[in-house]
């Protein structure tokens, strides 16, 4: 596969965490325990991750991989899972996931897109 080809077929996830008040150290610990066990799944190309900001309050993780079935092989892994069971006690409510792939991928019939925004209680913008 040449290297414009795996960009084609990259896919990423973006994933958001809001974390426990006072757990931010032990969540980020766990976060790389989660993305050492990613880095051993095939065609992982890697992972980032950013803690909260003023305007981004959830902690964000992206992993990129070479193809969608491989990102899939880890989002619906018994790993992963595991991992998720293990850090449930570091989130404060559900977390948000986004899908990205660059190439074809088999279509699925149940889908569904999520966008959120901030407003303002004044209805102001940012």
């Amino acid at each position: 596969m040449t290297t414009g080809q795996q960009e084609d077929a990259a896919a990423t996830v973006i994933i958001g965490h809001k974390v426990r008040p006072g757990m931010d150290q032990e969540y980020e610990k766990w976060q790389e325990g989660v993305n050492a066990a990613a880095s051993r799944y095939a065609g992982h190309l890697g992972a980032e991750v950013t803690p909260p900001t003023d305007l981004q309050p959830d902690w964000v993780v992206v992993y990129r991989f070479d193809s969608f079935a491989h990102l899939q092989a880890w989002m619906n892994g018994s790993a992963r899972q595991r991992l998720l069971d293990i850090g449930e006690k570091f989130f404060d409510g559900p977390g948000t996931q986004q899908v990205i792939s660059g190439g074809t991928q088999p279509m699925d019939p149940l889908v569904t897109v999520v966008v959120t925004h901030r407003v303002h209680p004044d209805g102001s913008g940012p």
